[in-house]
This record gives structure tokens, sequence and C-alpha cells, in this order.
């Protein structure tokens, strides 16, 4: 890792502050150790995580449970640690299909779950040789495009 972002022109200091994590635990022990971390730090700035990928996040899904329900409670768990650190901002990196739906919500893998529970979510779509941002959810007056 450090290759590669010496690779992308990033210095020591512009990395200063910066955590990386390549071993995680799933599910609600990993939002556990992250709350843990967060009521331990030394700093009042406010930190952003991102979590790359929710699939490697998230626990795997039971073969008898609701789809719609575990995708929305995966992210849930998140979007709830949000609101107990105010002002804290977790990004999430998730696949979309390789369909391109009307719907660009349609488009993320998985069930409806996942954008029902997120605050926010942006969608980066590619169609043909251009790239399409789709935003939305709670705080958007109004989907963008």
């Amino acid at each position: 890792m450090r290759k590669k972002l010496a690779a992308c022109g990033a210095s020591i200091t512009m990395l200063r502050g910066i955590r990386l994590e390549f071993e995680w635990p799933q599910g609600a022990a990993g939002v556990e150790k992250l709350r843990e971390w967060l009521t331990t730090r030394t700093t009042t700035r406010i930190p952003l995580i991102i979590i790359d990928s929710l699939t490697r996040f998230r626990v795997p899904p039971s073969e008898r449970g609701n789809a719609f329900t575990e995708d929305y409670n995966t992210v849930k768990i998140l979007a709830d640690l949000c609101k107990e650190f105010p002002g804290l901002c977790i990004v999430i990196l998730h696949h979309t299909t390789k369909a391109v739906p009307e719907d660009p919500v349609a488009s993320i893998s998985g069930t409806y779950g996942l954008s029902a529970a997120a605050e926010n979510y942006l969608i980066l779509l590619k169609q043909g040789d251009e790239f399409r941002l789709h935003a939305g959810g709670r705080l958007w007056e109004g989907e963008r495009e």
C-alpha cells in the first residue's frame, strides 16, 4: 500500500492522521471495534471512515434470512454509529450490477434495503465511455444527476 500511495504522489506528511486497516471484524463485532476506537481517540477532528467493501464487512447472509432485512440491518448498524457520534461520516463502497436500469438505485447489487438504511448514496454508473453520478437520500430535496 505504501508503494501505491507513493506512486500517487502521497508523501508521509500528506498521510499524517490516516489509519489504514487491512483486517477488521465483520458486522456487529466490526461496529463495536469502531465504537471503541471512536471513544478512545485523543484528537477532536471528526473522522471519515471508508469501508472497502460492504461485501467484506458484512456477515454472510443466512440461508433462511430475509434478504431485504439483512441488507437493511447491515447498513443500519453503521448509520446508527454515525448518529451516536455526530459529524462522523462513513463511506461504504459497494458494487453495482452490470445492467443499467432506468432507476439508478436498482443498480445497487443487493436489495433496496441497502439504500433504505443509508442516509445518502452516490452511485457511479458507466454508460459506454461516459460516467454518470447519481446522488440521493434523506438529506436531498430531490435526486440529482
